[in-house]
């Protein structure tokens, strides 16, 4: 996973509150990984915390045109990824 995530952003210790709630959403809707273990490699935030999060973007990206666009941008990234 962590390929992944150095992909789209720099660092883990670089992101923003907002780069880290896209890359918990990417995390869980592109990898296998639990709750848990999602949390774990973005600071230890907790596996209620990560659906929250998940789920928050996803209602925010129906509402807001920009957020949409955003992550699809990433998605793309994410897409062209081989490995």
């Amino acid at each position: 996973m962590g390929s992944y995530v150095h992909l789209l952003f720099k660092s883990k210790v670089s992101f923003s509150r907002k780069n880290r709630n896209y890359a918990v959403y990417l995390s869980k809707k592109y990898t296998a990984l639990s709750n848990p273990e999602v949390g774990a490699y973005f600071g230890n935030i907790t596996f209620s915390a990560v659906t929250k999060i998940a789920s928050r973007l996803a209602a925010r990206m129906k509402r807001d045109r920009s957020t949409k666009v955003e992550v699809e941008k990433l998605e793309k990234k994410v897409s062209s990824v081989k490995g």
